[in-house]
This record gives structure tokens, sequence and C-alpha cells, in this order.
């Protein structure tokens, strides 16, 4: 939900559907460029999170690859990310949330559920080591209090 917009983001596979809140109207239907998405029962589902100009940012949960679709007209950026680490597995990132500004985000690995860092301008994600125990399941955002440290 974004709130002060008064819009409901929902992701569909390959798209994003737009939302009014108070009317429930479907304003705009928003392709993913080269969208790939992994469907397996054991998968946990990729991840969207509102940035706070309301930007809204798509993550792959089978491949690094970010979207940004842009608040005012919609329009969609494609970010491609190299990861410094785990470059012998397949994988994307879910329970994105914002460390700095809008253009740093911490995530887990889809596939191993490892912390990273990404910075969506550089198009990097370094591995981050846990000084604490994970919560392994899909809703997947570090529990509070944890710290992170690249790796």
């Amino acid at each position: 939900m974004d709130l002060a917009r008064g819009r409901r983001w929902e992701l569909e596979w390959g798209a994003v559907s737009v939302y009014d809140a108070a009317s429930d109207e479907l304003l705009r239907r928003v392709q993913l460029p080269g969208a790939t998405f992994a469907a397996a029962r054991d998968s946990c589902p990729p991840d969207i999170v509102l940035s706070r100009n309301g930007a809204l940012v798509v993550s792959s949960n089978a491949q690094p690859r970010f979207w940004r679709i842009s608040p005012e007209r919609f329009e969609v950026e494609v970010y491609d990310i190299t990861a410094n680490a785990e470059d012998d597995k397949d994988f994307g990132f879910i329970g994105l949330g914002w460390i700095d500004g809008e253009n740093i985000l911490q995530a887990a690995s889809s596939a191993t559920h490892t912390a990273w860092r990404i910075d969506l301008r550089a198009g990097a994600a370094v591995k981050l080591a846990a000084t604490a125990a994970r919560d392994e399941r899909c809703a997947g955002t570090p529990e509070a209090g944890m710290r992170f440290a690249p790796r």
C-alpha cells in the first residue's frame, strides 16, 4: 500500500498492477521487461518494496535482477546485479528492505537465505555475514536487531 498516493500495488507473473486504494479501480498494469520468476513449491516468492518517493522496486527470485517503477509515469528501469559471491548458484532476492536512501537494499538470497547488500545504481550485490541466527522462512527480512557486515 502506498497510503501517501492512495495506491495499492500487486505483483503478478511478469507484471505489476496498480490500483486506486479507495475505489479498487485498476490504474495501470506495468510489464516487467525480461521478468523471470521461480514458481517451485519450495521457492520463496519475489518481493516488492516502496521507496520514500513512491517508486516501487521489484525483485526476481530466480535471477539477480530488479525493476524500479516510477510513481508518476510508471516508467520501468531494469537493474541487472552482479554478486560478489555464490556465482556458482542461480538465485534472485527476497525479503527486501531499504538500508540507505533509495538505492541501497538489504535482501536475502532466494536460494540460500544469506543476507546481501544491494546497490542498485552500481549494479552490485555484496554478501553479508550475519552476527545472529537468521529466520529461514520466506517472510524473510532479517529479524529486528540483527547486524550485518560485508563478507
